[in-house]
């Protein structure tokens, strides 16, 4: 089995589809109804509930799809040009939701009661009281309606359009590897990247310097576009501080569900145990036959300890391995990884304009998730692989639930994903009958 692709036909037939037109044609009819309704009406509140729901489920679907044809080839103009009319779509959506988002978080507890004593063909409105809850928490920073819809409005050739240009440049951009015969090999920037993690030392860092020689090209770009986010963001929360300050990590920390304390806790006992990853890095340098861990062998994985050729691993033991390891905890977890791997749900063979990172999503329209990342033969792409199914499994046994209450925080997220992870590197030490076996484990957790 090689590292698989997508099949996305369960999703559309494609962008020129009429599957896709007919989706989008829905959402702006949804729209239009909800412009037609009155936020201080109790019914019409219930409404407009109802069909943003609607359209936003249909708009994050037609976004994921455009979005994973984007991811597998950054020069699909076709796919750039959906993102960017679906952008304009929903911030659309946004606006028209506006007044009823601000009618019920500024609104009396009795209103929303009220509003969320209705009911749809979907159930009960009580799926969104959490949601709503969360809201009201934030009414003393919000800002009139016409300036929250002028401001959905402009992040499409703002913040959006800034992340896109960085995934643009990222995902078509050529590294140039240099041996010291002078012979070169060229190839898209994922592909240098997934070099990092393999044992050829000498390719570690050719790849690790050529890739900071093409990043180096667009730096003035790159600053641009984190200069402009981070501005961005700092003005907007300079205008809700008229009531209540922002500070810059207020909404980090609200939309993670966590307390400042937390974090300064969490900061304090990394840096205070900071000396234990030093010396996990001196171990692994001296492994490697240096005084200091070089940067291209960061993200390596071990050096074979006998001269033999470093392990590597096919998609296919990767998968034999995951599903094992999740067997130990719930046949379920198991069984869902053959159903990603039957219905090529997860998208991992290399490719010159892959884009770079790995990430799971999944359409809310018919509840799929789906795996992006890049194969490239470590056991820290086994890692990787577990950890992106964690986040899938997670999605997929919220199948059922409205879509309003299997929204979840980021902190939520990564705790799925990394329980995932620790389920295989647990089942793969307690499988290890050498102590080089071992070492290897430990050295993926140090590694990471």
């Amino acid at each position: 089995m090689t590292a698989p692709s997508w099949d996305l036909s369960f999703a559309y037939s494609g962008l020129s589809g009429e599957d896709y037109a007919a989706d989008i044609a829905k959402v702006k009819a949804l729209i239009a109804q909800i412009a037609e309704l009155t936020p201080s009406d109790i019914t019409n509140c219930q409404q407009a509930l109802s069909l943003s729901e609607q359209a936003g489920i249909l708009t994050q679907s037609l976004s994921i799809y455009a979005n994973c044809l984007a991811s597998v080839d950054a020069k699909n103009q076709d796919a750039a040009l959906a993102l960017s009319k679906l952008s304009s779509l929903g911030a659309e959506l946004s606006q028209a939701i506006k007044p009823f988002t601000n009618q019920l978080s500024t609104g009396t507890d009795d209103f929303l009661a009220s509003v969320l004593a209705g009911s749809d063909d979907v159930g009960s409105f009580e799926r969104f009281r959490f949601a709503k809850t969360i809201e009201r928490e934030k009414k003393d920073t919000l800002l009139s309606v016409e300036e929250e819809q002028l401001l959905s409005a402009m992040n499409v050739d703002g913040r959006t359009a800034w992340g896109s240009l960085y995934y643009k440049i990222t995902g078509s951009m050529t590294v140039t590897l240099t041996r010291a015969d002078g012979t070169e090999e060229t190839m898209g920037l994922s592909q240098a990247v997934s070099i990092l993690r393999k044992p050829d030392a000498i390719r570690r860092e050719l790849a690790w310097k050529a890739i900071n020689e093409a990043m180096r090209t667009h730096q003035v770009s790159f600053a641009a576009i984190l200069n402009a986010l981070s501005g961005s963001r700092l003005t907007e929360y300079k205008k809700r501080s008229k009531k209540k300050r922002v500070h810059f990590l207020d909404p980090g920390l609200k939309d993670s569900h966590i307390a400042r304390e937390t974090v300064d806790t969490m900061m304090q006992v990394a840096k205070e145990n900071r000396h234990i990853v030093q010396q996990a890095g001196l171990a692994m340098a001296k492994l490697h036959g240096t005084e200091t861990l070089k940067p291209w062998d960061a993200l390596a994985s071990m050096p074979s300890l006998v001269n033999s050729e470093p392990e590597t691993y096919s998609f296919e033991r990767a998968i034999a391995i995951i599903k094992k390891a999740f067997t130990g905890v719930d046949s379920e977890m198991a069984d869902f990884v053959d159903m990603m791997v039957e219905n090529n749900l997860i998208d991992a063979a290399p490719q010159p304009n892959k884009r770079l990172s790995a990430y799971c999503a999944s359409f809310n329209k018919t509840r799929t998730p789906m795996v992006f990342m890049t194969w490239g033969n470590s056991m820290s792409d086994v890692i990787t692989l577990a950890h992106e199914l964690g986040h899938a499994f997670h999605n997929w046994v919220m199948r059922d639930m409205p879509v309003a209450q299997s929204r979840y925080p980021i902190t939520l997220a990564e705790t799925a994903s990394i329980f995932a992870e620790n389920i295989v590197r647990d089942a793969l030490m307690a499988e290890a009958k050498q102590e080089s076996d071992k070492l290897k484990m430990l050295w993926e957790e140090a590694r990471v």
